[in-house]
């Protein structure tokens, strides 16, 4: 049975975005070829969208495909295939091993009861964080096992802990600006609590029109 296939509009934002992207790396014939496999690939979820993972855990129904260096994002019924995103790829590190840096859980439970890891992070001099933040340095506070590994095409490391593991990333254009730690955890001087916020506002007053 062939479904028919929906794009959302961030899912076709996405595969212009990494169109721009992949030619101002590679080169115009580079990326007519990779998008033109992102959309063989996405147009194979017509025949054969029941048979990749669902993300049930994010969103009930969300399924996902691999192409290339991106995550296919999509969900599916008899009738049609809904195409949400395009995102980039990269690696996951499931369990990080045990550094100087602990990223896990802290020695005792705060005021809101939960034991984060408090540690300092060195942010990109140029980035939408620092700018935001009006320092090269932040504490952050932690409480996860997993970390990046290698960062997807087209996003840049905007801060990193002192063992070197990276802890936010954005777009070069601030698009997309991500961080791994606790921006809401008790003891965040409220400024920096605020910073990702306060850098993302900022990137949505830049592309209002005058």
């Amino acid at each position: 049975m062939t479904r028919k296939l929906v794009y959302r509009p961030d899912a076709l934002d996405d595969l212009n975005q990494t169109e721009a992207y992949t030619r101002g790396a590679w080169g115009e014939v580079q990326a007519r070829r990779y998008v033109a496999a992102l959309v063989v690939d996405i147009k194979a979820l017509q025949v054969s969208a029941m048979r990749h993972p669902l993300c049930s855990q994010v969103h009930p129904g969300l399924r996902r495909k691999r192409s290339g260096m991106h995550h296919i994002y999509y969900v599916a019924t008899r009738d049609y295939v809904e195409v949400l995103n395009v995102i980039h790829g990269g690696t996951l590190v499931e369990d990080l091993p045990d550094t100087d840096v602990e990223h896990g859980e802290g020695p005792a439970a705060g005021a809101d009861g939960i034991s984060w890891a408090w540690h300092p992070v060195v942010l990109q001099a140029d980035s939408a964080l620092a700018e935001a933040v009006g320092a090269d340095r932040m504490p952050v506070a932690s409480g996860h096992h997993q970390g990046i590994g290698a960062l997807g095409d087209g996003l840049v490391a905007t801060a990193v802990a002192d063992d070197g593991l990276v802890e936010a990333f954005e777009r070069p254009d601030r698009s997309v600006i991500a961080v791994q730690w606790h921006p809401e955890a008790l003891g965040t001087p409220p400024e920096l609590a605020a910073a990702p916020f306060t850098a993302f506002a900022a990137r949505v007053r830049a592309t209002q029109p005058a």
